[in-house]
């Protein structure tokens, strides 16, 4: 089976060709599971901190997510915290602050 209108990096292995064997007495259907890469950042406010000290009260801030690091602006920061992601293999997300990703989700 070729996979068409899919990144590649979301396919089993990265590739859109996939193998798999299938016989008369088979389900209607195939399940593939697809790995979605996420990157999860925040962007400081101007007159706001940037939130690296300890004791230092966190900013009010959205917290964004992309799918293509192009999207990602160069002025964004890691965010530090738990995000959870109903439904995913790995139901929680520990965000240590050192990294805005790819995160792989997985179902």
């Amino acid at each position: 089976m070729d996979v068409e209108a899919v990144p590649r990096y979301l396919l089993p292995n990265s590739k859109s060709e996939i193998v798999e064997e299938y016989g008369p007495f088979e389900p209607a259907d195939i399940n593939i599971s697809l790995t979605c890469s996420v990157w999860v950042y925040y962007i400081p406010s101007e007159e706001g901190g940037d939130g690296e000290d300890a004791d230092e009260e966190p900013e009010d801030c959205t917290v964004w997510l992309a799918i293509d690091r192009d999207q990602v602006p160069e002025e964004a920061l890691a965010v530090r915290g738990t995000m959870l992601c109903p439904g995913a293999g790995a139901p929680r997300l520990v965000l240590d602050g050192s990294s805005m990703g790819p995160f792989e989700l997985r179902p």
